[in-house]
């Protein structure tokens, strides 16, 4: 499940607040695959005392697309933190495509 990945990152914030501010409106009306970039980049982002964040205007709305980053013979999903084959594509990716399809 999402909070339990952005707790991951971010275990001072509590799955509570997580929610709340996932279930924001405005935050709602943006889409999922948005919204899952935006958090985790306000969860990564040092600056963030707390997701509440999240409902605000940022850069973090802003956030590239999945991308790769080279990391030796293989890459890492710039939004999934997984590191994987050069050959083969992200596993998060793939089944985020799935799943929206």
């Amino acid at each position: 499940m999402f909070v339990e990945e952005i707790r991951g990152i971010r275990n001072d914030w509590s799955s509570r607040s997580i929610r709340r501010v996932l279930a924001d409106p405005s935050v709602r009306e943006r889409g999922w695959a948005l919204v899952r970039r935006a958090m985790i980049a306000v969860a990564t982002d040092a600056a963030s005392q707390q997701p509440g964040r999240l409902a605000f205007d940022g850069p973090w709305w802003h956030t590239p697309q999945p991308g790769r980053v080279a990391a030796g013979p293989d890459v890492t999903c710039a939004l999934h933190f997984k590191t994987y084959p050069a050959s083969a594509e992200c596993p998060g990716c793939a089944a985020d495509r799935k799943a929206a399809s």
